[in-house]
């Protein structure tokens, strides 16, 4: 859940920062998908939102 509430608020996790811009950018012209990235202690966790923002998707590295 503490990923998901970092994710609400644009922290997108343990990215690059060319990721990070690409997520900022992505929020601003609604072109491309949103992908954050976050290592906690039961593992990579991945959130990822569509590009027409229709669902987001929260899994572990070993479901991507």
């Amino acid at each position: 859940m503490n990923c998901f509430k970092k994710y609400m608020v644009c922290d997108w996790g343990d990215m690059c920062n060319e990721d990070k811009e690409m997520n900022d950018n992505a929020l601003r012209t609604g072109t491309a998908r949103v992908l954050a990235a976050y290592n906690t202690s039961e593992g990579r966790v991945y959130i990822i939102t569509e590009q027409d923002r229709s669902y987001t998707t929260i899994l572990f590295a070993n479901e991507y």
